[in-house]
C-alpha cells in the first residue's frame, strides 16, 4: 500500500494521469478504440474480403496518422516513456531486495 502511495506521488505518474484524463475529455481515448477496430477490421478484410482491403486500409492510415500527430497524443505519449522507465526503476529495485536473504544479507539469486 505505501509502495502504491509513494508511486502516485511521482510526478511521472502524476503527469500521466493528466495526461490521460486530458485524453479522454478531448475524446482521444474513444479515437484511439476507434482506430484500434479498424485495424481488427482491416486484418479480416485482408483474409476474408481482399476487395475491400484497400479502402480500409487507407482509411486506417489516415485515422492512424491524425491521431498519432494530435499533440494531446504526442505529449502523452512522451509522459507514458517517462512512467514506464520510472516503473522499471522501481521493479529492478525490488527484484533487487527480494533477491537479498534477509538474514544474512547474501544474493540468494
Amino acid at each position: 500500500m505505501a509502495l502504491n502511495k509513494a508511486l502516485l506521488e511521482e510526478p511521472e505518474i502524476r503527469a500521466l494521469h493528466g495526461y490521460e484524463a486530458a485524453l479522454d475529455k478531448a475524446g482521444l481515448k474513444e479515437e484511439e478504440v476507434r482506430i484500434k477496430e479498424m485495424a481488427k477490421a482491416c486484418v479480416d478484410a485482408k483474409a476474408h474480403d481482399p476487395e475491400s482491403y484497400d479502402a480500409l486500409k487507407a482509411d486506417y492510415d489516415k485515422a492512424y496518422a491524425a491521431f498519432m500527430n494530435h499533440p494531446l497524443v504526442v505529449n502523452a505519449m512522451g509522459v507514458r516513456e517517462e512512467a514506464n522507465s520510472l516503473l522499471q526503476s522501481y521493479e529492478s529495485i525490488i527484484n533487487r531486495e527480494l533477491s537479498v536473504d534477509v538474514d544474512s544479507g547474501k544474493q540468494i539469486i
